[in-house]
């Protein structure tokens, strides 16, 4: 989970498959002994899922063929090719400085380099998303000044920088599937324009990020040019369809926009209450998208604050019913989700629509992977 992450140490690898069936739908939990688990990306049929076990990795991979594998990797980011094929996360070298690289099987990886020699928190380049087939992989790395510069790499060309608007840091965060648009975002000057740094609102509570995409090999442009929309983080197959986080009217809401009509739509979030905090502004009016369907009327991904004993719940949207919680949604279509499990956050689903992978809270507390396929 992009948001939501964990650095753990490594437990022994004691596999724990949980299939559950119901008349029509299917419901699976992957565990590994071990007290956190997360549901990643999956292939663009379902066939492939992937997890990872902390901050630094490790990763997994599972197949039905070959159940729930540590892959190694160094990295959250376990990413995983629309066609199932390729497989991208990072590589520690023997200073445990990490790079963007490719699986090569087994445990083995590939780097394919960084912009610079330029590190910071161990880190030179971290790859974010890649193209249907694979050939093409985007992400971040570091330059020479220490900024932190969106990637384009394939084999023939190697690493480039993509450069940035506003002259300081950006990151590209989604690739098209046919690879002809990058998305990702530009970080704002540091100024106060109206009281507010850039005249961007402050996003995630990260950074200052206005939403960028680098279409058709053209220079960088903004989301939009005169006023603000946050990072751009997801990208349906031709990049028509844009998914990110940040609205003009609530910086922590996801939005769609769809390039035929220019429509940015703020997809809301899910009403929850924390009562650790007043209702406004109320932290829990937050959400995140972390995947959507070939045709973009799906999106997945998980809504709240996430605060200590209030769990995130994972959510559905759709163009005809909007958002709701992907536990309700999976019960009512015919998949019975076991009693004490939370679904707390989606990550990856299929071409169709009909398969989701993320993270679930079982009965005892501990997180796991879940597969959940429509009838």
């Amino acid at each position: 989970m992009k948001r939501q992450k964990c650095s753990i140490g490594l437990a022994a690898l004691i596999l724990s498959t949980v299939p559950l069936l119901s008349a029509q739908g299917t419901f699976i939990a992957l565990g590994t002994g071990r007290p956190f688990l997360f549901g990643w990306k999956m292939s663009a049929d379902g066939s492939v899922v992937m997890g990872f076990g902390g901050n630094y990795g490790p990763c997994y991979r599972w197949t039905a063929a070959t159940g729930l594998q540590e892959i190694g990797g160094d990295s959250y980011q376990c990413n995983v090719s629309a066609d199932g094929k390729t497989i991208t996360s990072a590589l520690a070298d023997s200073q445990g400085i990490r790079s963007a690289a490719i699986w090569q099987g087994g445990k083995n990886w590939k780097s394919i380099g960084s912009l610079s020699d330029y590190s910071t928190q161990q880190l030179k380049s971290e790859p974010y998303s890649l193209t249907a087939d694979g050939s093409v992989i985007v992400g971040l790395s570091y330059r020479a000044d220490g900024g932190a510069a969106a990637f384009r790499w394939d084999a023939v060309k190697g690493m480039t920088d993509l450069g940035s608007l506003q002259g300081w840091s950006a990151r590209a965060n989604a690739i098209s599937g046919v690879g002809n648009v990058i998305g990702g975002w530009d970080a704002c000057l540091q100024v106060e324009v109206d009281g507010r740094k850039g005249g961007c609102a402050f996003s995630g509570g990260q950074s200052y990020r206005m939403g960028a995409v680098w279409p058709y090999g053209l220079p960088e442009g903004l989301m939009h040019p005169f006023g603000w929309i946050g990072e751009v983080d997801l990208l349906n197959d031709v990049g028509s369809i844009m998914v990110g986080f940040g609205t003009p009217a609530n910086p922590r809401h996801p939005y769609r926009y769809t390039v035929w009509d220019a429509k940015l739509e703020d997809l809301g979030t899910i009403v929850r209450w924390n009562p650790d905090h007043p209702p406004d502004p109320n932290p829990e009016d937050t959400a995140f998208a972390n995947a959507m369907s070939a045709d973009g009327n799906i999106i997945v991904g998980n809504a709240g604050y996430g605060a200590p004993g209030v769990p995130l719940d994972a959510f559905i949207w759709t163009s005809t019913n909007k958002m709701e919680k992907l536990q309700d949604y999976l019960v009512a279509h015919g998949v019975a989700v076991p009693p004490g499990y939370l679904l707390v956050n989606a990550t990856g689903i299929s071409a169709d629509g009909k398969t989701f992978c993320g993270s679930a809270m079982n009965p005892n507390g501990d997180l796991v992977i879940f597969i959940a396929k429509l009838p």
